[in-house]
């Protein structure tokens, strides 16, 4: 229940879907939504991959953003947050194929899947061909994004799935219109700096500069992720940016 899948929660119930969420501790859920008619809340462990299936069954969409941007260790886990990440992943896309199979016999389409990435694993907007990801320009930084993935490619081949990759995420109001990229940020802006024109760390430091002005609300991510539910269309197997212009 956190402030993304807060904010995605109470999109979704404004949506009028219906809704299980899968939550570690209840009592974090937001107060006014927690009576709500198409709310199902269920407790558990994100890394139990029986009770992470039980929760998916009967749903045609899941959004997975637990452990988003924690880099350090949670006390009920003596994990850190990358490696929490990672396994909480592996969980949710092991859970959903086995859900898949049976919706696949039964001549359901695919499950959609979100999960909610940074903007790091997003490629690099100047790098030539072959695209060079911003992890790859920035490995120590959140090397986790890479990671899930990876692991989505891997294993996730019968999943209608889309990776969120946001910048920075502030709780104000919107700053303008809605812009959308896939793969990499079409908003790009360049640092008039000497520091980021220097080989070989300039381009690092591009990063460090955008992901700042690169930014988004809580608000706006959870709307956005209520709105594409559906099919993924021209998001399926992406990763999407989205910032507030």
């Amino acid at each position: 229940a956190g402030s993304i899948g807060s904010k995605a929660l109470k999109s979704c119930l404004a949506h009028n879907y219906d809704v299980t969420g899968f939550v570690r501790s209840p009592s974090k859920l937001p107060s006014d939504l927690v009576s709500h008619e198409n709310l199902t809340i269920v407790q558990g462990d994100a890394v139990d991959p029986q009770a992470v299936a039980a929760a998916i069954e009967g749903h045609d969409a899941v959004i997975q953003s637990a452990a988003f941007g924690s880099n350090f260790v949670f006390p009920w886990s003596n994990r850190s947050g990358s490696d929490l990440s990672e396994e909480i992943v592996r969980t949710v896309v092991d859970a959903a194929v086995q859900v898949q199979k049976k919706r696949t016999a039964e001549g359901k389409p695919p499950l959609r899947v979100w999960n909610v990435s940074g903007l790091v694993l997003m490629d690099y907007p100047p790098s030539p061909t072959p695209k060079k990801s911003m992890s790859d320009l920035l490995p120590f930084f959140h090397p986790e994004n890479k990671v899930n993935w990876n692991y989505f490619k891997d294993h996730g081949t019968t999943l209608d799935w889309s990776f969120l990759c946001p910048g920075l995420i502030h709780d104000g109001d919107p700053r303008g219109p809605l812009d959308v990229s896939i793969e990499f940020p079409k908003i790009w802006h360049s640092p008039w700096l000497i520091p980021g024109r220097l080989p070989f760390v300039g381009t690092r430091l591009n990063v460090l500069y955008n992901f700042s002005r690169l930014a988004v609300t809580f608000g706006t991510l959870g709307e956005f992720l209520a709105d594409n539910l559906g099919p993924g269309g021209g998001y399926t197997q992406m990763r999407v940016a989205v910032f507030e212009k």
